[in-house]
C-alpha cells in the first residue's frame, strides 16, 4: 500500500479514532484524499475537556454524526454546543440495504466537510461506521485494498476484530449497481439511498485533489444579484435595486408557483411588498402592503431566479448579495429552472430616540405620548422614550423631546 493513510488520531476519553484522508484516488491522476475533512471513531460521550479541546480546536471538527440511537445521548462536556450534532440511527441489521434515510443524512452531512469537518461514529466506531466510510472511499475512487485497510484497521483498537469478509461483500454486492468502475457502482449505490447526484458529486471534489465534475459543470452553481439597496431605517419605503450581472445564465424570474414575485420584502407581521402589482394590490385591500418599515417588525428579503439558458440551478446554488455570500437556501422548481431564495437579507429596523409612535418622524403627537407615558409611567422604561438617555422617564425627556421637534421646524 503506497497511500499516506491512515492518520490516527489522539483524542482523550475517545478510541479508535482517524483522519480518512491520504489514500490515493483513481478519479484522476496523482490523486488523493484530501485529510481534514473526515474522521471515523468510536462514541465521544466519555471524552475528556482536552480531547475536545483537540477534536474542535485542533482537528477543526465542527459536525458529529452520531449513528446510534437517539436516546444514547451526546457528551454535553462545555464546549461541545459549538460542534453541531446530527443523529442518524441504523440498527443493528442489513447496513448494506436498509437504512435510507440514515445515509441520506450522512452523505448530504459529509458533502459540506469543505465548510464543517465531520467527525462520525457509532458506538465502537466500526461496522456502521466501517460501511458509511468504506462506501465513501471506494465512490471516490480509493482501491478496494486501501478502502478495506481503513475498514480492518479497527484491530488495532480495544473495539474487537473485524474480519475481512465484511468489505469484500460489499465490495461484490456493489455489482448488482450496474456496469463501469467500483467508483460508479458506488456512486450509483449512494444514490440508491436517495442522495442527489449533485451532492456525490460535490463530495468527490470536495475529498479528491485535483477532481473536478463533469456533471456540476453543468449546474448553476453561484448566483449574483448586485446593487440591492440594504441599508433601511424606520419610516423608509421598500425598494428593489438589485441587478444580476451581464452575461449571467439566471434572470430575475416571474416566481414560481405563486410563492413570490421576482423580488419582494415580507414581514414577521404578515405584511409584503412585492414587484408583483397585481399582489401588491391584495396586500393592500388585507391591510397588509408594506409601505413604510416599522420599527420591531423582523424584516426578509426573498428573491426569485429564472435559468436564461437550458442549465438548470443546482440544489446547493449559493446566492451572493452585493458580493457576500449568504446563507439562503434555494427552493427549486421540479426542473430546475427556478430557484427562490428565502430570508437573503433579514434586518429589524430601530426606531430614532424620541420616536413614540414609531412613525419614522419626531411630531407633536410624540411629545403628547411621552407626557402621558411621564405622566403614567409603565413598569419598564422603554429606550426610544428615554430622550435623555437617563434610565428614567420625566419632564426632561418631554423638554428635550419639544426641542427636538422644534429644530426640525423651518
Amino acid at each position: 500500500v503506497s497511500s499516506l493513510a491512515p492518520r490516527v488520531c489522539y483524542v482523550p476519553g475517545v478510541t479508535n479514532v482517524r483522519d480518512i484522508g491520504g489514500y490515493e484516488s483513481s478519479l484522476v491522476p496523482g490523486g488523493r484524499i484530501r485529510q481534514g475533512l473526515y474522521y471515523r471513531g468510536a462514541y465521544i460521550n466519555d471524552m475528556t475537556r482536552e480531547g475536545l479541546e483537540i477534536l474542535y480546536g485542533q482537528l477543526g471538527v465542527r459536525a458529529e454524526i452520531d449513528l446510534r440511537d437517539a436516546d444514547r445521548g451526546r457528551n454535553y462536556i462545555k464546549g461541545i454546543e459549538k460542534i453541531a450534532y446530527i443523529n442518524a440511527p441504523m440498527s443493528y441489521e442489513d447496513y448494506y440495504g436498509g437504512h435510507a434515510d440514515a445515509y441520506k443524512i450522512v452523505f448530504d452531512t459529509i458533502s459540506n466537510a469543505a465548510e464543517a469537518p465531520v467527525y462520525l461514529h457509532c458506538q465502537a466506531g466500526a461496522d456502521r461506521t466501517g460501511i458509511s466510510s468504506f462506501m465513501l472511499l471506494t465512490v471516490c475512487g480509493v482501491s478496494f485494498e486501501d478502502a478495506a485497510l481503513d475498514y480492518m484497521f479497527t484491530n488495532f483498537s480495544v473495539m474487537g476484530s473485524r474480519v475481512l469478509g465484511t468489505p469484500e461483500n460489499y465490495y461484490e454486492r456493489l455489482n448488482e449497481f450496474g456496469e463501469g468502475s467500483k467508483a460508479e457502482q458506488a456512486k450509483r449505490w449512494i444514490m440508491s439511498k436517495g442522495v442527489a447526484e449533485e451532492t456525490v458529486e460535490l463530495i468527490r471534489e470536495t475529498f479528491v485533489e485535483g477532481y473536478e465534475s463533469e456533471y456540476l459543470k453543468t449546474l448553476i452553481r453561484e448566483v449574483h444579484i448586485d446593487d440591492e439597496t440594504l441599508s433601511y431605517k424606520v419610516g423608509d419605503a421598500p425598494t428593489f435595486t438589485g441587478i444580476v450581472p451581464n452575461g449571467a445564465a439566471y434572470t430575475l424570474g416571474e416566481g414560481v408557483s405563486g410563492i413570490i414575485g421576482s423580488i419582494e420584502w415580507r414581514g414577521n407581521d404578515e405584511s409584503a411588498f412585492t414587484s408583483d402589482r397585481a399582489k401588491n394590490a391584495a396586500l393592500l385591500s388585507e391591510g397588509k402592503l408594506i409601505d413604510t418599515f416599522k420599527s420591531g417588525v423582523n424584516y426578509s428579503l426573498c428573491v426569485s431566479l429564472a435559468a436564461s439558458t437550458s442549465t438548470p440551478f443546482a440544489e446547493r446554488t449559493a446566492l451572493f448579495l452585493n458580493g457576500e455570500k449568504t446563507d439562503a437556501k434555494a427552493l427549486l422548481s421540479q426542473d430546475g429552472a427556478f430557484a427562490v431564495f428565502e430570508k437573503v437579507f433579514r434586518f429589524t429596523p430601530e426606531a430614532m430616540t424620541g420616536d413614540i409612535d414609531g412613525d419614522g418622524s419626531l411630531s407633536a403627537r410624540d411629545v403628547i405620548a411621552l407626557m402621558k407615558m411621564v405622566l403614567s409611567p409603565p413598569a419598564q422604561i422603554d429606550s426610544v422614550a428615554d430622550v435623555v438617555q437617563d434610565d428614567s422617564l420625566n419632564a426632561r425627556d418631554v423638554i428635550a423631546l419639544m426641542k427636538l421637534v422644534l429644530s426640525q421646524i423651518k
